[in-house]
């Protein structure tokens, strides 16, 4: 029997189109695009965009204008779990490094999921997403932003560090990835990255088929930015005692996991299924 199923909806703040979709017999493919929202919605600081290659989708960065939030300490010995963090203003992707993006840069395709260029790139370590930020600096005449000796081997593997004065694409800082999560200055103080139902802005393991989905098919939070609660885990430049942080939800992760305020830590030289990275920098001269 042929259902027909009307998905929209309505607030005060934006519109999102009604949608008819004519239903048969249902493949994942379909299940996705009902949970799909359109990929039309406005940003309050669209001028503040741009794209690094504009002929490549999903490669645009956002703005996100400096400020202050209150940021959960990670540790069990801090007597002020709470803390008022300063944030410089700075630009973002808004979204997950996808397939496509990786391969043009890279040359190469990591990924265990393949098939579709917009899926998010996976299976990459903290040392390529280093690598990935600096040959993209270099592609567009930028000076790469980290110094990585391999002939150092340490307990984190190889020796990185941040240029000094570097204005090349880099990760993003533990207290930039959540600033930005929460919405920045728009922030609405939503449980997850642009709201407080997390199946409306994220993949994870009760709606992803138990695999990542390609970038940006969900809402997007207050500054437009797509994926920060879920689809793939995300390495920031953040270390501690040889780990890295990693943050955001993904499709393998439970609801308790992808709170912007969720954090997560691991070695930089391990690779998983469900741990990609976004590209940060620095406001355009």
């Amino acid at each position: 029997m042929w259902v027909f199923v009307l998905l929209g909806t309505l607030s005060l703040e934006r519109f999102y189109p009604f949608t008819l979709y004519l239903v048969g017999s249902v493949k994942k493919s379909d299940l996705i695009r009902l949970t799909q929202t359109p990929n039309i919605l406005p940003m309050p600081n669209a001028y503040h965009s741009y794209k690094i290659f504009p002929d490549m989708p999903h490669s645009s960065m956002v703005k996100v204008e400096g400020g202050s939030f209150m940021m959960e300490s990670d540790s069990e010995d801090d007597d002020n779990p709470l803390r008022e963090i300063e944030v410089s203003s700075f630009y973002l992707g808004q979204y997950p490094v996808s397939q496509g993006l990786w391969k043009r840069v890279m040359g190469n395709n990591p990924a265990k999921f393949q098939g579709n260029e917009q899926l998010p790139i996976e299976k990459v370590t903290w040392y390529d997403a280093l690598e990935f930020c600096n040959r993209l600096s270099e592609l567009l005449g930028l000076e790469a932003a980290y110094e990585i000796d391999t002939s150092h081997i340490d307990q984190r593997q190889w020796l990185a560090k941040r240029k000094e004065g570097a204005l090349g694409y880099r990760l993003p800082t533990d207290a930039e990835w959540e600033y930005a999560a929460r919405g920045g200055k728009y922030s609405k103080a939503f449980t997850y990255s642009g709201s407080n139902k997390l199946k409306e802005v994220a993949w994870n393991a009760e709606n992803s088929f138990f695999e990542p989905n390609p970038v940006g098919c969900k809402r997007p939070n207050e500054l437009g930015i797509y994926d920060m609660s879920g689809n793939v885990r995300e390495w920031c430049a953040d270390e501690d005692q040889y780990q890295q942080a990693l943050r955001g939800g993904s499709w393998l992760n439970s609801v308790v996991s992808c709170r912007v305020s969720a954090r997560d830590r691991n070695v930089p030289g391990i690779r998983y299924i469900n741990v990609g990275f976004r590209v940060a920098g620095y406001l355009k001269p």
